[in-house]
């Protein structure tokens, strides 16, 4: 669900990481589907 992933990308983008959809967009909240899309989550280099 989409707040299943929330604090996980708060703590990795806080660290310098990114997430975003597969197709490279924002991974964003508050969509109509609360479901979360594929997507990929990466620390800083």
């Amino acid at each position: 669900m989409e707040w299943d992933t929330a604090a996980g990308q708060a703590i990795l983008m806080g660290a310098g990481g990114r997430v975003t959809n597969m197709d490279g967009t924002p991974f964003t909240y508050g969509k109509p589907d609360f479901r979360n899309p594929h997507f990929i989550a990466w620390g800083a280099a």
